[in-house]
């Protein structure tokens, strides 16, 4: 064959293996493009069209200081002084947000299909109260419940980086859930968001 039919690779790779020329291929797909800055622009000259999969609720590829702001400004009015739209050609801006500025008629996505339910729940309250989505994806009847469950331990206290009194609640609970049949042939991790000493 003359050609790969679909080529799927990060940014840098394009540059590094594609060689430049305009339209080298029939359509580019950008995908989390809310993560790619202003340097992925040259995606838009390598197709005719263009798909590009964003979300402005994610963060921005680059967060720039002051003084970095300052001399990119700066750098911007002498470069690109008679360039339109060149205030929004900062790092802080993503491949999306340049989308979101050039081209009209986004189509929004209304379902997710990756992830249970609470997880959408929780992105809903927290970004799409407005339009939530719909989450497709099912759990199986043999799922353990409750999904997440939380306990206060009355009295427990830090010294240091250890919490005795909640190291100890919580071994008393693995312990229970061992003799719980429903944890039969499962495993079952413990993680520290504190530290190894915990």
């Amino acid at each position: 064959v003359d050609a790969v039919p679909a080529w799927i690779m990060p940014t840098y790779k394009v540059a590094e293996t594609v060689t430049a020329s305009r339209n080298a291929f029939d359509v580019v797909i950008v995908d989390e493009a809310s993560q790619s800055g202003v340097e992925a622009l040259y995606l838009l000259w390598l197709a005719p069209q263009v798909v590009i999969v964003g979300d402005d609720k994610q963060i921005s590829p680059t967060t720039i200081t002051e003084h970095t702001f300052e001399d990119m400004k700066r750098l911007v009015e002498e470069e690109l002084g008679d360039l339109s739209l060149r205030s929004s050609l900062y790092p802080s801006q993503s491949l999306f947000d340049q989308a979101v500025i050039r081209y009209r008629h986004a189509i929004r996505l209304r379902e997710h299909f990756r992830c249970m339910p609470e997880i959408i729940e929780f992105s809903n309250r927290l970004s799409y109260e407005d339009e939530p989505l719909i989450p497709l994806r099912q759990f199986g009847t043999d799922r353990l419940s409750p999904v997440i469950a939380h306990e206060y331990v009355p009295g427990a206290e830090r010294v240091g980086l250890v919490n005795i009194d909640e190291a100890e609640a919580l071994v008393t609970k693995v312990k229970e859930l061992c003799n719980d049949p429903r944890y039969t042939d499962r495993t079952m991790g413990v993680i520290s968001l504190v530290a190894d000493a915990q």
